[in-house]
Formats: structure tokens, sequence, C-alpha cells
């Protein structure tokens, strides 16, 4: 019998946060960024397994994700101001109207996302890859993305202004209205 609870990928559940420990996570890093610092845990989870995880709407600003694996998440109307997802698995990721403002993606790998709306303000892409990822109407305001992959994206409607992309790829990418 086939394990669906994932598509099918049993080998994604091996060290994936459980939805118990990671609504506690939430909880606790809610409280860390309500009281400044002085109460609650911030989300620091360096290399942490949240492939399909449903965190529509959460409040991760300031979190510590580098190198986590949110393939395929549920990401809508999430708040990562200032977050570090250096490194990042976001493939697939639906993050539609998320907030990436002031945060680290270097590296990170968002091929095939969906986030129209998305707010990149004063956000470090540089070297990310978001190969034909739907990018209809995100803010790229003050962004820096030198070397960052928008070949086959979906840039129409694109806020970019007083951004820094040296080297960056648009190959086949659809520009209309930028």
């Amino acid at each position: 019998m086939v394990d669906l609870k994932l598509g099918g990928d049993r080998a994604a559940e091996i060290d994936r946060i459980p939805e118990a420990e990671l609504a506690q996570l939430l909880e606790s890093h809610d409280l860390w960024l309500a009281s400044a610092g002085l109460a609650g845990e911030r989300f620091d989870r360096p290399g942490a397994n949240l492939i399909y995880a449903g965190l529509r709407q959460a409040n991760l600003q300031q979190a510590n994700l580098p190198g986590a694996c949110l393939h395929h998440a549920n990401l809508r109307e999430c708040d990562f101001a200032s977050a570090n997802l250096a490194g990042a698995n976001l493939v697939g990721a639906s993050m539609v109207n998320a907030i990436l403002a002031h945060a680290v993606l270097t590296g990170a790998n968002l091929d095939q996302a969906v986030i129209p709306g998305v707010d990149f303000e004063r956000a470090d892409l540089s070297g990310a890859r978001l190969r034909a990822t739907n990018l209809l109407s995100a803010n790229f305001n003050c962004t820096r993305a030198c070397g960052v992959d928008l070949s086959e994206a979906n840039l129409a409607g694109a806020i970019v202004r007083d951004s820094v992309l040296d080297d960056a790829d648009f190959t086949d990418a659809k520009l209309m209205l930028v």
C-alpha cells in the first residue's frame, strides 16, 4: 500500500518536523517576536525538513532557516521579513502575497514557485534560482540580486527600482510592464 501523506514519498517523512512540534515552534516564535526576544524562542532550525508544510499566514519574521527544505510548502501570506533562507529549497512553494522584505535568500532555489505579489524589498537574492517562477506584480525595490536566475520567470507588472541585478539571467522571462 502506498503512503499518500506526502505524495507517496516515504523518504520525505524521515526527518520532517511533525505538525504538533511545528505548531509549538511557531507559537514560541510569536512570543519571542512579541516580547522583543525576552520570552519564547526564535524559530531557529537550519536545514529543517519542512517539505509540504502548511504554514499559511505564519509569522516567521527573523526566522533562521538556512538550507531548510520547504519544497512545495504552503507559505501563502507568510511573513518572512528579515528571515534567513539562504540556500533554502523552496521549489514549487506557494508563496502568494508572502513578505520577504529584508530577507536573505542567497543561493536559495525558488524554481517553479508561485509567488505573485511577493515583497522582496531590500532582500538579498544573490545567486538564487527563480526559473519558471510566477513573480507577477512582485516588488523588487532596492533588492540585491547579483547572478540571480530568472530565466522563463513571469515578471509581468513587477516593480524593480534601485536594485542590483548584475549578471542576472532573464532568458525567456516575461517582462511586460516591468
